[in-house]
């Protein structure tokens, strides 16, 4: 039986000491383009000396140029970021391109022909890092034949919307440019499908599409702003389909989420083939990139959701557990909770997961800890998913949502809801039911 994809994001250098310690239990390290401009030596570096075993990939991020400008600002709204300015220069587009509301329009499209756009971006996943390597370091890599180069590449891709078929048909000619020059880099060339929600609902419409992107050799996917835990039954069908309707006509083609949690991790059942998510958020985006920093939750593996350390609290009291054994059965028995629940005190020793008095910042000792449980929880699910039965998992979910109903172990929290794992389940189910 075949794994199911680990897929981790790396953000900011501060993640540096998580990558070193999990990289093994990841597949595919991801990096966005214009991440690695940003401290590009030092993103070179990390990867062919602290991660030089791993395979990674890099999200090309040409969407952003399509979006309006406000987008891409500062938090402080003056200017635009330097790391997609960085980018454009490295995509060898205008400079004054940014001037723009929308940067790439229907009216101004062609200015991706005229500078040999796909070649850039193409060029770019494969070189980049390589190249701003120290020169020191250049030679011993060199010397050792090991450069890397990514897993695949990704095809430019703008974001379907307005109007469809004009995007559709910018992005049907990327993948064919992209392949086109498959040759020049020997390996795969994959799409990207980035949509939006009200896209994924048109069943008929998502069938076209995927008639576009099946020429590719795989497919990624992201649905802006797809919370699993938020979205509709609709929704989570919807999303079902995609994969259904990918894998029926390409059964030998990859398709991974670029954004997802529990419930992405289980439709390996019906032939996603991995799944990607940051350290500790990231699985779900909104196209919108600018926000403030996420906060770290408590991630509750019985539930599949990341929770206020504070509600936390009172879940914990509403279990009326009295020993650290009780709390390794009914919330979790991961390493770093076995090692921060040492005594019967639990709610004293949960500590360690909350935040400091600030609400601003959080406690070093609180993000690593919260980090390190998820981490830990994460790599045991995309483990256990592939070697359990998707209907004894339903059936697992459903008697978790009866448990958390009739004990109440949700009193005084903040809203803290399961309902999705009901509409989880119930759409799994019908979906299930319906291939007999």
């Amino acid at each position: 039986m075949s794994t199911l994809q680990h897929l981790l994001r790396y953000g900011t250098s501060t993640d540096k000491k998580y990558f070193q310690e999990y990289q093994k239990y990841a597949s595919t390290i991801v990096f966005n383009a214009n991440t690695i401009c940003h401290q590009s030596r030092d993103n070179a570096e990390l990867l062919h000396v602290d991660l030089h075993e791993k395979e990674y990939i890099i999200d090309p991020r040409t969407y952003a140029f399509q979006m309006d400008i406000e987008y891409l600002a500062k938090k402080d709204g003056k200017g635009v970021r330097q790391t997609y300015q960085s980018l454009l220069s490295e995509y060898k587009l205008p400079s004054n391109l940014l001037d723009n509301k929308n940067p790439i329009n229907p009216t101004n499209i062609n200015v991706l022909k005229e500078n040999n756009f796909v070649h850039s971006v193409l060029s770019f996943q494969e070189n980049y890092l390589f190249d701003n390597l120290e020169d020191d370091l250049k030679i011993l890599v060199r010397r050792s034949k090991k450069n890397k180069t990514p897993k695949f590449l990704i095809a430019p891709y703008f974001l379907l919307k307005d109007n469809i078929d004009f995007w559709l048909g910018v992005n049907e000619d990327f993948i064919k440019q992209s392949l086109l020059q498959k040759d020049i880099y020997n390996k795969s060339i994959y799409a990207v499908l980035l949509i939006t929600k009200e896209v994924l609902l048109n069943d008929s419409l998502i069938r076209k599409i995927l008639d576009v992107y099946s020429k590719s050799d795989g497919l990624v996917f992201w649905v802006n702003d797809f919370n699993e835990q938020n979205v509709s039954g609709k929704e989570i069908e919807s999303l079902i389909k995609l994969v259904h309707h990918y894998k029926e006509r390409n059964p030998q083609k990859e398709i991974i989420s670029l954004y997802g949690g529990y419930f992405s991790q289980l439709l390996y059942h019906i032939g996603l083939d991995g799944v990607c998510h940051n350290l500790v958020y990231g699985e779900h985006r909104s196209l919108n990139p600018i926000g403030s920093q996420p906060t770290h939750k408590y991630y509750l593996p019985t539930i599949k959701q990341k929770i206020n350390p504070f509600d936390m609290i009172n879940i914990l009291k509403n279990h009326k557990l009295k020993t650290k054994e009780e709390f390794y059965e009914k919330i979790c028995n991961c390493k770093v909770c076995k090692k921060n629940i040492d005594t019967d005190k639990i709610e004293e020793k949960f500590i360690v997961y909350l935040h400091d008095k600030d609400p601003d910042k959080m406690t070093e000792l609180s993000r690593n800890n919260c980090i390190r449980h998820y981490l830990e929880c994460k790599v045991k699910e995309f483990d256990e998913i592939p070697n359990q039965n998707v209907r004894e998992i339903i059936e697992s979910l459903r008697q978790t949502y009866d448990t958390y109903k009739d004990k109440s172990y949700l009193v005084n929290t903040n809203k803290v809801s399961i309902d999705y794992i009901k509409r989880w389940c119930d759409t799994l189910q019908n979906y299930f039911d319906g291939l007999k």
